[in-house]
């Protein structure tokens, strides 16, 4: 739990540095801001790759694979529509975040997380308990529907400027 923890800090971090980039003069366009932080990850991720997963693929990945049935073609596949997925989120997040400011950002990362809540609970509770729907996911949603709707009423109110 406490890692659970310092990792939305750390997110809550990226949402600010993020905003604090972009309005910094001379920033890079939300677009530009994607492709760096994309440029830095793909070196990390292939660094790992390189020194961890190639020297141990039997055993980290041809292995599982194998075990699970998998379908190597439909991984392949998943794995491409994934990476797709993450660079139009990359674009659309660092945009957002110059637009609409870090916080409303966190705003919609709460909504996001309720809704992985019921969609998972609904496609997946048959197949794994830990996807059902519980008591404290409940709480948990209806205090993180009324931080939303009060931030929102809030922000409502307040005049333009």
């Amino acid at each position: 739990m406490f890692m659970t923890l310092i990792g939305s800090w750390c997110f809550a971090f990226n949402y600010i540095l993020a905003e604090t980039v972009q309005t910094l003069p001379g920033a890079p366009t939300g677009k530009e801001l994607a492709e760096k932080c994309g440029a830095v990850s793909t070196m990390v991720c292939g660094v790992y790759m390189c020194f961890y997963t190639f020297p141990e693929w039997d055993r980290v990945v041809e292995d599982r694979v194998i075990d699970a049935g998998g379908d190597w073609g439909i991984i392949v596949v998943c794995s491409l529509a994934l990476m797709t997925s993450q660079m139009i989120h990359a674009v659309n997040y660092f945009n957002l975040v110059k637009n609409a400011g870090a916080v409303s950002v966190g705003v919609l990362q709460s909504c996001r997380a309720i809704s992985t809540f019921a969609i998972s609970a609904l496609l997946f509770c048959e197949r794994q308990a830990s996807q059902c729907f519980t008591v404290n996911r409940g709480i948990s949603s209806v205090i993180v529907s009324g931080g939303i709707l009060l931030y929102s009423n809030a922000k409502a109110k307040k005049p333009k400027r």
